[in-house]
């Protein structure tokens, strides 16, 4: 493949696709964390490939897919959890397995990081964010996107 059809592929799933229809931060439902639970946050202020969702799965049920400039927040049962962060098959991106564990009542938040180039090659990462510098974050960037998952 040449290196012009590849830059063109890649700009075409590149595009910026964001989550601008949702609440903002501030206008998005406050979570309360249930007596045997914790909050999580999710949120994704810029990963690229831009053009698709990313998704994070805990204990092999996915909870959020998010764009760009997104979030949303789930209650977790406490305890240790697998996750799994990913994309779609077609962006293909390598997707991240790790285990964590939440204690009841806490609040805990993940940024979804991503970087995707003909250069340098793909990359996903998440982050364990302190949580208010994490609120900090959504505050500036990001609308509410409900979980995949109900209550």
């Amino acid at each position: 493949m040449s290196k012009r059809l590849a830059l063109l592929i890649l700009a075409v799933f590149t595009g910026c696709a964001t989550s601008t229809t949702g609440p903002t931060f501030s206008a998005a439902p406050t979570p309360v964390a249930k007596s045997d639970h914790a909050v999580l946050y999710i949120y994704r202020i810029y990963a690229q490939p831009t053009a698709w969702a990313a998704y994070l799965q805990i204990d092999g049920r996915e909870v959020a897919s998010l764009n760009q400039e997104g979030f949303t927040w789930v209650n977790v049962k406490a305890g240790k959890h697998k996750f799994k962060y990913a994309w779609p098959a077609l962006a293909g991106m390598p997707a991240v397995n790790f285990e964590y564990a939440v204690e009841a009542g806490g609040f805990y938040a993940f940024e979804m990081h991503g970087k995707a180039s003909a250069f340098e090659g793909q990359a996903t990462e998440i982050k364990n964010v302190d949580i208010e510098d994490a609120k900090a974050q959504m505050a500036k960037c990001c609308r509410y996107v409900p979980p995949k998952v109900k209550e």
